[in-house]
């Protein structure tokens, strides 16, 4: 998160992003010190910060927040955005998958190939800050890539002599 030489000046996940690494993007990263505060979710639970509206559609009503790190009432992060941590996706099995994203962001309703497309086109404009969406070709070899890594649980009662 905080990459060596740069005393943490450097993150790789910059903290102007909706998505983001840190506590909440208002989050202090004026010094070593601060930035490591700022990051604490991300490098020791593995959490990441996702700040989402509730839509104007939903079948739920927000009554009550708990707002540690006060980004949901924050003017500056978007009073009524609410903070959702959550742990990275899966990677491996993704053939297995019903929906790309925990919330179903990525749900073109043209199956899970054209939602992974979907994912990789997004996450290489906004993350990667590419300057050109990628290719057909390149994503369909991302894809390809994606749906061909598996792993699977192995046990054993026998012992080794």
């Amino acid at each position: 998160m905080l990459p060596n030489g740069s005393r943490g000046a450097r993150a790789l996940i910059r903290s102007s992003d909706w998505v983001d690494g840190a506590t909440c993007p208002s989050a202090d990263v004026s010094t070593l010190r601060a930035r490591k505060r700022a990051y604490k979710l991300l490098t020791e639970k593995g959490l990441i910060r996702v700040g989402l509206a509730v839509p104007a559609t939903a079948e739920f009503v927000v009554t009550a927040i708990d707002d540690p790190y006060r980004c949901s009432t924050n003017p500056e992060t978007g009073s009524g955005i609410l903070s959702m941590y959550r742990r990275p996706l899966p990677t491996t099995n993704i053939g297995f998958l019903s929906a790309v994203m925990w919330d179903g962001r990525e749900n073109t309703g043209k199956g899970l190939t054209a939602d992974l497309k979907s994912q990789a086109r997004d996450a290489a404009l906004g993350r990667a800050e590419a300057a050109a969406s990628p290719t057909d070709a390149q994503l369909d070899e991302i894809v390809s890539f994606q749906l061909g890594i598996f792993t699977r649980r192995f046990s054993t009662t026998r012992r080794s002599s």
